[in-house]
């Protein structure tokens, strides 16, 4: 069995919920607020998930593209559309991805690119095996 492989940067997100809102805070510090008046204001929950499958795959299609094309020409649009199931448990049933490359990219690459990157992407792999989530109490601090 392979060892798992290392994490580059900081994985932990700290969440507190607070009058105001929620607020996950990183290793690094850096914070992501959402406001308590839900679902109006900002991102919610099904849309941070989707940004991340977004992100994370607009990631790692940078670096095929990066192969392919000029700098100059280094663009990509990505969207992902969250449709929830029909049964139960409440959750994503489908995330639908949709890439759109530059017209330069050499037709003949743009499946192997998407499915590289794809391969690549952490979160996809991840949504796709349906990581383990462990869920623990701990006394008020």
């Amino acid at each position: 069995m392979t060892a798992p492989r290392s994490v580059k940067s900081p994985s932990r997100v700290t969440v507190r919920v607070t009058p105001e809102g929620i607020v996950a805070t990183n290793g690094r510090g850096h914070e992501l607020r959402l406001p308590a008046a839900q679902p109006g204001d900002g991102f919610n929950p099904l849309e941070l998930q989707s940004a991340a499958l977004a992100i994370c795959t607009a990631m790692t299609l940078r670096n095929e593209l990066r192969n392919v094309l000029p700098p100059e020409q280094l663009q990509a649009s990505l969207s992902v559309e969250g449709i929830k199931a029909a049964d139960a448990p409440s959750r994503l049933g489908t995330l639908d991805i949709t890439i759109e490359l530059p017209h330069t990219v050499p037709a003949d690459q743009v499946d192997g690119i998407i499915h590289r990157a794809e391969a690549a992407c952490t979160i996809a792999n991840t949504l796709r095996v349906a990581a383990e989530i462990v869920t623990r109490h701990q006394p008020e601090y």
